[in-house]
């Protein structure tokens, strides 16, 4: 049986999560629709896709495959998963960013992964989806703190972060995930970000 409970948070931003057998299942906002991924919206993770790969970071993480097959077998493979988020734009019908539950670390941080597809940036749709899904990883999976990892410079993908509470620590530098058309990995100013539960709540 599915039933759902209307919620606002830190962000004062409303929104509704639908429960499925007792556990959440989706949320939903004005404007979004928050979600496990179906193996249908695989053209859309492979739009995210190309957008994560053209991007100026791309050397900063795994390399994607965005052609057809490959993303129809990750999308079928997210589908399967409960730690893989879909944001859906309503008036869009398309999904724009993924979102990913890395895991609760030995200091009971638990490591939460987004990429956007960069085309729909300024939007604040990150903002919106994080701050539901933040909220839902505080109230029902008992993190002392939410951590992320990224590029200092990628200033489209911290800002909405910084935004949400969180705050950049550990920065120190290191080398890209892939090396450039001479076999030269550059280096890049990485930064560990958090934000606990106290600060979360402390909002309210």
């Amino acid at each position: 049986m599915s039933i759902a409970e209307e919620m606002v948070n830190r962000t004062k931003l409303a929104y509704k999560i639908n429960f499925k057998e007792s556990r959440p299942d989706s949320f939903e906002t004005k404007r979004l629709i928050i979600r496990h991924f179906k193996n249908s919206d695989w053209q859309d993770l492979q739009q995210i896709a190309i957008s994560k790969e053209s991007s100026e970071f791309a050397d900063c993480d795994h390399e994607w495959p965005t052609d057809d097959e490959s993303t129809k077998g990750i999308t079928n493979f997210f589908a399967t998963k409960e730690q893989f988020w879909a944001v859906e734009v309503k008036s869009l019908s398309k999904i724009v960013c993924m979102v990913n539950f890395n895991g609760i670390n030995s200091e009971n941080q638990m490591d939460i992964g987004h990429v956007m597809n960069g085309e729909y940036f300024d939007n604040d749709y990150e903002y919106e989806a994080l701050g539901v899904l933040y909220d839902y990883c505080f109230k029902y999976k008992n993190p002392k703190a939410i951590i992320a990892h990224w590029v200092i410079a990628d200033k489209k993908k911290i800002e909405p972060l910084q935004k949400l509470g969180m705050e950049a620590i550990s920065i120190g530098l290191g080398d890209a995930f892939k090396a450039n058309d001479q076999g030269v990995k550059r280096k890049i100013e990485g930064c560990k970000l958090v934000v606990t539960i106290d600060e979360w709540n402390s909002f309210y």
